[in-house]
């Protein structure tokens, strides 16, 4: 895997195994979660959408970039699953507070 900060590594390792909850300690209290159209916000939402997420559509995802920055990092899936498209390159850009995942943003 690239390198990554800490919080954003243990939550792509997390999501890889399948282990929502171990992702969900990757994103602080009032975390936002944006995806597919969609907004969660706080752990409980983002644990309800994590766990949809991997029960819908078993998937598995690569990072393939990386692009680190002050305020923000970006990071660029090859995600593979049972749906239609599939694989998608995806970019996932990721905002950080006190050690932990703040806002994250789906874009296809």
């Amino acid at each position: 895997m690239l390198p990554l900060p800490s919080p954003i590594a243990a939550y792509m390792q997390a999501v890889q195994a399948n282990d929502t909850t171990a992702a969900l300690h990757c994103f602080a209290p009032r975390a936002h979660v944006h995806d597919d159209g969609q907004h969660y916000s706080g752990r409980d939402e983002i644990g309800a959408w994590l766990t949809r997420t991997q029960q819908a559509t078993p998937f598995t995802q690569e990072v393939t970039h990386a692009e680190p920055g002050t305020d923000e990092t970006v990071v660029t899936l090859r995600v593979t699953g049972d749906f239609p498209g599939s694989p998608l390159c995806l970019r996932a850009h990721f905002r950080l507070d006190g050690g932990l995942i703040h806002d994250l943003r789906i874009h296809g």
